[in-house]
């Protein structure tokens, strides 16, 4: 049995603590507005549902759905993700 390393489970996490760049913050600033919840956010940005809710705080933008996100445009972004 391989021995435990800390370094080998640190490079299979995406990007740890790496900086949100200018089209990051406004990638996350235009789904919000689309009312995109943050859940679906975090999977298109790459991000933890937590870095998402603390990324919109700190810039003051609210992940409260202003337009009821259907569904379908819900999954429409996942998708794009997928691909």
């Amino acid at each position: 049995m391989r021995p435990f390393s800390l370094q080998r489970v640190r490079s299979k996490r995406s990007a740890p603590g790496s900086t949100w760049s200018r089209e990051d913050v406004r990638q996350l600033r235009e789904l919000a507005v689309a009312g995109v919840p943050a859940e679906v956010i975090a999977v298109q940005l790459r991000r933890t549902y937590s870095a998402v809710r603390n990324k919109a705080g700190m810039h003051g933008i609210s992940l409260k759905r202003r337009e009821r996100a259907t569904q379908e445009s819900a999954l429409a972004v996942h998708e794009d993700v997928s691909a």
